[in-house]
Protein backbone atom coordinates (compact mmCIF):
# COMPACT_ATOMS: atom_id res chain seq x y z
CA UNK A 1 0.00 0.00 0.00
CA UNK A 2 2.77 1.96 0.98
CA UNK A 3 4.57 1.87 -2.62
CA UNK A 4 1.59 2.08 -4.05
CA UNK A 5 0.49 5.53 -2.34
CA UNK A 6 3.84 7.22 -1.66
CA UNK A 7 3.82 9.15 -4.95
CA UNK A 8 0.51 10.66 -4.59
CA UNK A 9 0.71 11.09 -0.47
CA UNK A 10 3.92 12.80 -1.50
CA UNK A 11 2.98 15.25 -3.93
CA UNK A 12 -0.14 15.84 -2.52
CA UNK A 13 1.09 17.45 0.80
CA UNK A 14 3.79 19.57 -1.27
CA UNK A 15 0.79 20.61 -3.37
CA UNK A 16 -1.02 21.47 -0.11
CA UNK A 17 2.18 23.53 1.51
CA UNK A 18 2.27 25.59 -1.49
CA UNK A 19 -1.45 26.33 -1.21
CA UNK A 20 -1.00 27.32 2.27
CA UNK A 21 2.13 28.42 3.09
CA UNK A 22 0.95 32.06 3.45
CA UNK A 23 -2.20 31.50 4.31
CA UNK A 24 -1.93 29.75 7.74
CA UNK A 25 -0.07 31.14 11.01
CA UNK A 26 2.46 28.90 12.30
CA UNK A 27 3.50 30.56 14.69
CA UNK A 28 6.96 28.84 14.76
CA UNK A 29 5.07 24.95 15.35
CA UNK A 30 7.78 22.66 14.17
CA UNK A 31 6.31 20.19 11.50
CA UNK A 32 2.99 22.94 11.77
CA UNK A 33 2.30 22.35 7.60
CA UNK A 34 2.44 18.44 7.88
CA UNK A 35 -0.06 18.01 11.18
CA UNK A 36 -2.25 20.45 9.14
CA UNK A 37 -2.08 18.10 6.14
CA UNK A 38 -2.80 14.88 7.96
CA UNK A 39 -5.68 16.71 10.08
CA UNK A 40 -6.92 18.12 6.49
CA UNK A 41 -6.99 14.95 4.79
CA UNK A 42 -8.05 12.48 7.62
CA UNK A 43 -11.19 15.09 8.40
CA UNK A 44 -13.44 13.54 5.75
CA UNK A 45 -11.96 9.97 5.79
CA UNK A 46 -9.25 10.85 2.81
CA UNK A 47 -12.82 11.60 0.35
CA UNK A 48 -11.20 14.58 -1.14
CA UNK A 49 -7.94 12.88 -1.86
CA UNK A 50 -9.48 9.84 -3.45
CA UNK A 51 -11.53 12.37 -5.69
CA UNK A 52 -8.62 13.99 -6.53
CA UNK A 53 -7.01 10.52 -7.46
CA UNK A 54 -10.10 8.14 -8.48
CA UNK A 55 -7.39 5.25 -9.63
CA UNK A 56 -5.39 5.65 -6.39
CA UNK A 57 -8.60 4.45 -4.47
CA UNK A 58 -9.21 1.61 -6.71
CA UNK A 59 -6.09 0.41 -6.14
CA UNK A 60 -5.57 0.64 -2.82
CA UNK A 61 -8.76 -1.08 -2.46
CA UNK A 62 -8.06 -3.87 -4.91
CA UNK A 63 -4.99 -4.85 -2.79
CA UNK A 64 -6.54 -4.81 0.29
CA UNK A 65 -9.31 -6.64 -0.87
CA UNK A 66 -6.75 -9.09 -2.64
CA UNK A 67 -4.39 -9.59 0.33
CA UNK A 68 -7.70 -10.49 2.81
CA UNK A 69 -8.60 -12.95 0.30
CA UNK A 70 -5.02 -14.67 -0.35
CA UNK A 71 -4.57 -14.42 3.68
CA UNK A 72 -7.95 -16.41 4.69
CA UNK A 73 -7.91 -18.67 1.51
CA UNK A 74 -4.16 -19.68 2.90
CA UNK A 75 -4.80 -20.20 5.82
CA UNK A 76 -8.48 -22.23 5.18
CA UNK A 77 -6.05 -24.32 2.92
CA UNK A 78 -3.33 -25.00 5.23
CA UNK A 79 -6.08 -26.19 8.22
CA UNK A 80 -7.69 -28.24 5.57
CA UNK A 81 -4.83 -30.41 4.06
CA UNK A 82 -2.55 -30.66 7.63
CA UNK A 83 -2.61 -34.07 7.97
CA UNK A 84 -2.25 -35.04 4.77
CA UNK A 85 0.88 -32.50 4.64
CA UNK A 86 2.35 -34.32 7.68
CA UNK A 87 1.66 -37.84 5.44
CA UNK A 88 3.24 -36.99 2.21
CA UNK A 89 6.07 -35.09 3.05
CA UNK A 90 7.07 -36.74 6.21
CA UNK A 91 7.13 -34.06 8.93
CA UNK A 92 5.21 -33.11 12.03
CA UNK A 93 3.31 -30.26 12.18
CA UNK A 94 3.60 -27.49 14.86
CA UNK A 95 2.29 -24.22 15.41
CA UNK A 96 3.71 -21.80 12.77
CA UNK A 97 6.44 -19.26 13.68
CA UNK A 98 6.78 -17.52 10.78
CA UNK A 99 4.99 -16.85 6.90
CA UNK A 100 7.38 -15.87 4.18
CA UNK A 101 5.34 -13.88 1.79
CA UNK A 102 8.51 -12.50 -0.44
CA UNK A 103 8.96 -15.68 -2.04
CA UNK A 104 7.88 -14.56 -5.29
CA UNK A 105 6.01 -12.13 -8.05
CA UNK A 106 1.99 -11.07 -7.02
CA UNK A 107 -0.39 -12.58 -9.19
CA UNK A 108 -3.65 -11.24 -8.53
CA UNK A 109 -2.44 -10.19 -5.10
CA UNK A 110 -1.40 -13.54 -4.04
CA UNK A 111 2.17 -15.17 -4.16
CA UNK A 112 4.21 -17.65 -3.24
CA UNK A 113 4.48 -18.62 0.63
CA UNK A 114 6.94 -20.88 2.95
CA UNK A 115 5.31 -21.60 6.35
CA UNK A 116 8.08 -22.22 8.64
CA UNK A 117 6.51 -23.91 12.31
CA UNK A 118 8.44 -23.59 15.68
CA UNK A 119 9.92 -27.20 15.26
CA UNK A 120 12.23 -26.41 12.22
CA UNK A 121 9.68 -27.86 9.67
CA UNK A 122 8.92 -25.60 6.34
CA UNK A 123 6.19 -26.01 3.46
CA UNK A 124 5.45 -24.16 0.49
CA UNK A 125 2.18 -22.96 -0.70
CA UNK A 126 1.53 -22.10 -4.22
CA UNK A 127 -1.65 -19.91 -4.88
CA UNK A 128 -2.29 -21.90 -8.33
CA UNK A 129 -2.45 -25.42 -9.01
CA UNK A 130 0.77 -27.39 -9.35
CA UNK A 131 -0.22 -30.16 -11.78
CA UNK A 132 2.88 -29.16 -13.66
CA UNK A 133 5.39 -30.02 -11.13
CA UNK A 134 3.71 -33.24 -10.42
CA UNK A 135 4.09 -33.64 -14.20
CA UNK A 136 7.74 -33.16 -13.79
CA UNK A 137 8.46 -35.26 -11.34
CA UNK A 138 7.20 -38.29 -13.14
CA UNK A 139 9.24 -37.21 -15.97
CA UNK A 140 12.19 -37.24 -13.81
CA UNK A 141 11.34 -40.76 -12.48
CA UNK A 142 11.62 -41.91 -16.14
CA UNK A 143 14.78 -40.59 -16.69
CA UNK A 144 16.04 -41.89 -13.22
CA UNK A 145 14.83 -45.51 -14.33
CA UNK A 146 16.17 -45.66 -17.59
CA UNK A 147 19.36 -43.71 -17.34
CA UNK A 148 19.62 -45.79 -13.38
CA UNK A 149 20.10 -42.08 -12.46
CA UNK A 150 18.86 -40.16 -8.88
CA UNK A 151 17.97 -36.88 -10.31
CA UNK A 152 16.27 -35.30 -7.25
CA UNK A 153 12.84 -33.59 -7.16
CA UNK A 154 10.21 -32.62 -4.54
CA UNK A 155 6.68 -34.32 -2.99
CA UNK A 156 3.52 -31.99 -4.40
CA UNK A 157 0.12 -31.45 -3.22
CA UNK A 158 -2.03 -30.82 -5.82
CA UNK A 159 -5.28 -29.11 -5.60
CA UNK A 160 -7.04 -27.21 -8.03
CA UNK A 161 -6.75 -23.59 -7.72
CA UNK A 162 -3.22 -24.12 -5.48
CA UNK A 163 -0.39 -26.63 -3.96
CA UNK A 164 2.02 -27.46 -1.47
CA UNK A 165 5.93 -27.84 -2.17
CA UNK A 166 7.93 -30.05 0.19
CA UNK A 167 11.09 -27.02 0.91
CA UNK A 168 14.23 -28.11 -0.38
CA UNK A 169 17.28 -26.25 1.32
CA UNK A 170 20.88 -25.57 0.31
CA UNK A 171 23.34 -27.86 1.04
CA UNK A 172 26.98 -27.53 0.43
CA UNK A 173 28.79 -30.35 -1.20
CA UNK A 174 30.88 -33.00 0.65
CA UNK A 175 33.84 -34.32 -1.67
CA UNK A 176 34.85 -32.78 -5.16
CA UNK A 177 33.06 -36.19 -6.35
CA UNK A 178 29.72 -34.43 -5.48
CA UNK A 179 30.73 -31.36 -7.38
CA UNK A 180 31.40 -33.73 -10.37
CA UNK A 181 28.08 -35.79 -10.19
CA UNK A 182 26.06 -32.16 -9.50
CA UNK A 183 27.38 -30.83 -12.49
CA UNK A 184 26.74 -33.98 -14.42
CA UNK A 185 22.85 -33.77 -13.37
CA UNK A 186 22.80 -29.90 -14.05
CA UNK A 187 23.97 -30.61 -17.72
CA UNK A 188 20.95 -33.52 -17.44
CA UNK A 189 18.28 -30.63 -16.51
CA UNK A 190 19.74 -28.49 -19.30
CA UNK A 191 18.74 -31.40 -21.72
CA UNK A 192 15.65 -32.00 -20.07
CA UNK A 193 14.52 -28.33 -20.72
CA UNK A 194 15.65 -28.10 -23.91
CA UNK A 195 13.73 -31.22 -25.00
CA UNK A 196 10.24 -29.35 -22.98
CA UNK A 197 11.32 -25.59 -24.62
CA UNK A 198 11.56 -24.63 -21.28
CA UNK A 199 12.18 -21.04 -20.51
CA UNK A 200 12.75 -18.80 -17.47
CA UNK A 201 15.04 -20.83 -15.57
CA UNK A 202 17.27 -18.33 -14.04
CA UNK A 203 19.37 -18.33 -10.77
CA UNK A 204 16.34 -17.96 -8.72
CA UNK A 205 14.59 -21.15 -9.77
CA UNK A 206 17.26 -23.16 -9.06
CA UNK A 207 18.42 -24.64 -5.57
CA UNK A 208 21.46 -26.57 -5.44
CA UNK A 209 21.04 -29.47 -2.76
CA UNK A 210 24.21 -31.19 -2.81
CA UNK A 211 25.77 -33.00 -5.39
CA UNK A 212 21.97 -32.26 -7.31
CA UNK A 213 20.72 -29.16 -8.21
CA UNK A 214 16.65 -28.87 -8.51
CA UNK A 215 14.61 -26.71 -10.49
CA UNK A 216 11.87 -25.12 -7.87
CA UNK A 217 9.36 -23.72 -10.43
CA UNK A 218 7.63 -25.41 -13.30
CA UNK A 219 5.08 -22.90 -14.72
CA UNK A 220 7.15 -22.03 -18.00
CA UNK A 221 8.63 -25.20 -18.28
CA UNK A 222 6.83 -25.76 -20.96
CA UNK A 223 6.89 -22.99 -23.74
CA UNK A 224 4.86 -23.20 -26.43
CA UNK A 225 5.78 -21.37 -29.87
CA UNK A 226 4.10 -18.58 -31.60
CA UNK A 227 4.19 -19.10 -34.87
CA UNK A 228 5.05 -15.65 -36.84
CA UNK A 229 5.16 -16.06 -40.53
CA UNK A 230 7.84 -13.28 -41.05
CA UNK A 231 9.56 -13.77 -44.12
CA UNK A 232 12.37 -11.16 -42.69
CA UNK A 233 15.89 -13.41 -41.78
CA UNK A 234 16.42 -13.51 -38.51
CA UNK A 235 19.85 -11.91 -37.79
CA UNK A 236 22.13 -14.30 -36.26
CA UNK A 237 23.20 -11.87 -32.82
CA UNK A 238 19.70 -10.66 -32.31
CA UNK A 239 17.76 -12.87 -29.33
CA UNK A 240 15.71 -13.95 -31.40
CA UNK A 241 18.01 -16.50 -33.13
CA UNK A 242 17.94 -18.28 -29.48
CA UNK A 243 14.80 -19.30 -29.92
CA UNK A 244 14.36 -23.27 -30.35
CA UNK A 245 18.08 -23.60 -28.92
CA UNK A 246 19.19 -24.13 -25.26
CA UNK A 247 19.95 -20.78 -24.66
CA UNK A 248 16.38 -20.04 -24.51
CA UNK A 249 16.05 -21.58 -21.38
CA UNK A 250 17.90 -19.49 -19.29
CA UNK A 251 20.02 -22.03 -17.84
CA UNK A 252 23.32 -21.14 -19.41
CA UNK A 253 24.34 -17.75 -20.34
CA UNK A 254 23.55 -16.22 -23.27
CA UNK A 255 26.55 -13.87 -24.36
CA UNK A 256 24.42 -11.21 -24.67
CA UNK A 257 26.21 -8.39 -22.07
CA UNK A 258 22.64 -6.35 -21.30
CA UNK A 259 22.24 -9.79 -19.56
CA UNK A 260 24.73 -10.30 -16.72
CA UNK A 261 25.91 -14.06 -16.21
CA UNK A 262 24.52 -14.25 -12.43
CA UNK A 263 20.95 -14.15 -13.47
CA UNK A 264 21.39 -17.19 -15.58
CA UNK A 265 20.27 -20.99 -13.55
CA UNK A 266 24.27 -22.15 -13.72
CA UNK A 267 25.46 -18.83 -14.62
CA UNK A 268 28.28 -16.97 -13.05
CA UNK A 269 29.94 -18.25 -9.77
CA UNK A 270 31.26 -14.94 -8.70
CA UNK A 271 29.39 -12.65 -5.86
CA UNK A 272 28.52 -9.52 -7.99
CA UNK A 273 28.13 -6.22 -6.99
CA UNK A 274 25.48 -4.39 -8.38
CA UNK A 275 24.96 -0.86 -8.16
CA UNK A 276 21.40 0.54 -8.65
CA UNK A 277 19.49 4.06 -8.22
CA UNK A 278 16.70 4.17 -5.98
CA UNK A 279 14.15 6.84 -4.66
CA UNK A 280 14.78 7.62 -1.15
CA UNK A 281 12.51 10.24 1.47
CA UNK A 282 14.86 12.01 3.49
CA UNK A 283 12.99 14.12 6.32
CA UNK A 284 10.17 12.12 6.24
CA UNK A 285 6.98 13.35 8.02
CA UNK A 286 8.30 16.93 8.45
CA UNK A 287 7.82 19.55 6.91
CA UNK A 288 10.75 20.13 4.57
CA UNK A 289 10.35 16.22 3.45
CA UNK A 290 11.58 15.74 0.00
CA UNK A 291 12.45 13.22 -2.83
CA UNK A 292 16.39 12.00 -3.46
CA UNK A 293 17.79 9.40 -5.27
CA UNK A 294 20.45 7.21 -3.87
CA UNK A 295 23.26 4.36 -5.65
CA UNK A 296 22.87 1.82 -3.70
CA UNK A 297 25.47 -1.46 -3.65
CA UNK A 298 23.89 -5.00 -2.95
CA UNK A 299 26.10 -8.21 -3.40
CA UNK A 300 23.99 -10.83 -5.12
CA UNK A 301 24.28 -14.40 -4.79
CA UNK A 302 22.04 -16.87 -5.01
CA UNK A 303 21.70 -20.63 -3.74
CA UNK A 304 21.54 -22.10 -7.50
CA UNK A 305 25.59 -23.15 -7.13
CA UNK A 306 27.20 -25.71 -5.36
CA UNK A 307 29.45 -24.74 -2.65
CA UNK A 308 32.61 -27.23 -1.43
CA UNK A 309 34.75 -26.32 1.52
CA UNK A 310 32.45 -22.84 2.05
CA UNK A 311 33.81 -21.81 -1.96
CA UNK A 312 32.06 -21.69 -5.50
CA UNK A 313 32.25 -24.50 -7.58
CA UNK A 314 31.97 -22.96 -11.07
CA UNK A 315 30.85 -24.19 -14.44
CA UNK A 316 34.04 -23.50 -16.04
CA UNK A 317 35.59 -25.93 -14.08
CA UNK A 318 33.23 -28.64 -14.79
CA UNK A 319 32.55 -28.64 -18.67
CA UNK A 320 33.16 -32.09 -19.54
CA UNK A 321 30.71 -33.29 -16.63
CA UNK A 322 27.86 -30.90 -17.70
CA UNK A 323 28.27 -32.06 -21.41
CA UNK A 324 28.27 -35.57 -20.29
CA UNK A 325 25.04 -35.03 -18.64
CA UNK A 326 22.95 -33.48 -21.53
CA UNK A 327 24.17 -36.06 -24.05
CA UNK A 328 22.66 -38.81 -22.13
CA UNK A 329 19.37 -37.34 -21.81
CA UNK A 330 19.27 -35.97 -25.69
CA UNK A 331 20.68 -39.27 -26.54
CA UNK A 332 17.43 -41.06 -24.44
CA UNK A 333 15.37 -38.95 -25.73
CA UNK A 334 16.47 -39.90 -29.44
CA UNK A 335 16.62 -43.63 -28.66
CA UNK A 336 12.66 -43.32 -26.96
CA UNK A 337 11.25 -41.28 -29.60
CA UNK A 338 8.52 -43.51 -30.53
CA UNK A 339 7.74 -44.44 -27.36
CA UNK A 340 7.87 -40.58 -26.10
CA UNK A 341 5.25 -40.03 -28.42
CA UNK A 342 2.91 -42.45 -27.69
CA UNK A 343 0.02 -42.97 -25.24
CA UNK A 344 2.04 -44.18 -22.67
CA UNK A 345 4.25 -41.31 -22.57
CA UNK A 346 5.28 -39.57 -19.39
CA UNK A 347 4.82 -36.33 -21.94
CA UNK A 348 0.84 -36.98 -21.93
CA UNK A 349 1.09 -36.02 -18.10
CA UNK A 350 1.68 -32.37 -19.46
CA UNK A 351 -1.70 -32.26 -21.43
CA UNK A 352 -3.66 -29.24 -20.35
CA UNK A 353 -2.20 -28.40 -17.67
CA UNK A 354 -1.85 -24.54 -16.71
CA UNK A 355 1.28 -22.85 -17.65
CA UNK A 356 2.56 -19.22 -17.43
CA UNK A 357 2.98 -18.03 -21.36
CA UNK A 358 6.50 -15.35 -21.47
CA UNK A 359 5.35 -13.08 -24.50
CA UNK A 360 7.47 -10.60 -23.45
CA UNK A 361 9.84 -9.33 -20.73
CA UNK A 362 8.52 -8.99 -17.17
CA UNK A 363 10.43 -5.57 -16.82
CA UNK A 364 8.67 -3.82 -19.52
CA UNK A 365 5.32 -4.34 -17.64
CA UNK A 366 7.09 -3.33 -14.25
CA UNK A 367 8.79 -0.53 -16.38
CA UNK A 368 4.66 0.78 -17.09
CA UNK A 369 3.09 -0.21 -13.68
CA UNK A 370 5.65 1.70 -12.00
CA UNK A 371 4.77 4.84 -14.73
CA UNK A 372 0.98 4.04 -13.97
CA UNK A 373 1.37 5.01 -10.38
CA UNK A 374 2.35 8.56 -11.23
CA UNK A 375 0.13 11.09 -9.29
CA UNK A 376 -0.77 12.43 -12.75
CA UNK A 377 -2.10 9.23 -14.34
CA UNK A 378 -3.60 8.35 -10.90
CA UNK A 379 -5.62 11.52 -11.25
CA UNK A 380 -7.23 10.75 -15.00
CA UNK A 381 -8.59 7.20 -15.91
CA UNK A 382 -8.53 8.44 -19.59
CA UNK A 383 -4.57 9.04 -19.36
CA UNK A 384 -4.46 6.23 -17.06
CA UNK A 385 -6.42 3.97 -20.11
CA UNK A 386 -3.67 5.58 -22.45
CA UNK A 387 -0.92 4.82 -20.97
CA UNK A 388 -1.94 1.02 -20.45
CA UNK A 389 -2.69 0.79 -24.20
CA UNK A 390 1.18 0.57 -24.34
CA UNK A 391 0.78 -3.02 -23.46
CA UNK A 392 -0.76 -3.62 -26.75
CA UNK A 393 0.24 -1.43 -29.24
CA UNK A 394 3.61 -3.69 -29.86
CA UNK A 395 1.16 -6.06 -31.46
CA UNK A 396 -1.04 -3.88 -33.15
CA UNK A 397 0.63 -4.91 -36.60
CA UNK A 398 1.05 -8.66 -36.07
CA UNK A 399 -1.90 -10.50 -36.82
CA UNK A 400 -0.05 -13.62 -35.36
CA UNK A 401 -0.56 -11.72 -32.12
CA UNK A 402 -4.02 -10.57 -31.91
CA UNK A 403 -5.22 -13.45 -29.30
CA UNK A 404 -2.71 -11.85 -26.67
CA UNK A 405 -4.48 -8.49 -27.58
Amino acid sequence: LFQTGNPVFFQSFQDFKAIHRFQMNDDGQKNYYYQEYCRFTLSDNFRSLFGNYPLLARMLATTTERFLKFTLNMSAHLDADLKEIEQKFEIDIDTVKEINLGSGDLHNGEATAIFEFNNGHKVVYKPRNVQITDAYNQLIGWVNENLNETLRFFKVIVREDYGWLEFIDYKECETEQDVELFYERAGMLLGLGYFLNARDCHHENVIASGNSPILIDHETLVGPEIKVFNKQKIPADSEQALMGSVLETMLIPTGFAKYPAYIFGFGSSLPQNIQSTIEKIVDSNQDEMNKVYKTVSNTIYSSNKPRLNGQIAGLKDYQDQFKKGFISVYHLVQTHREFLLSDQSPIQLFRDVGIRFINRKSNIYYKILRILKQPQFLKDATKFGFKLELLARAYLKKESFSAII
